[in-house]
């Protein structure tokens, strides 16, 4: 498995938006800055494997 930065935070902003989460509200849910959520979704940061698994957790999606 491949990992793409950029269709990964295509997909975290998708699940953020469906699950009526603003990025200040995703990013207080999960205890970091608000800055993280806005670069990972525009694929200019990548995440941490135990930041991945907090959104798949939080967002109820498998990893794959």
């Amino acid at each position: 498995m491949i990992y793409d930065i950029k269709r990964s935070g295509e997909r975290i902003r998708r699940l953020r938006i469906q699950h009526g989460y603003t990025q200040e509200q995703l990013a207080g849910e999960l205890n970091i800055d608000r800055s993280l959520i806005s670069h990972v979704e525009a694929g200019k940061r990548g995440c941490s494997v135990d930041l991945l698994v907090r959104f798949s957790e939080l967002f109820d999606v498998s990893l794959d």
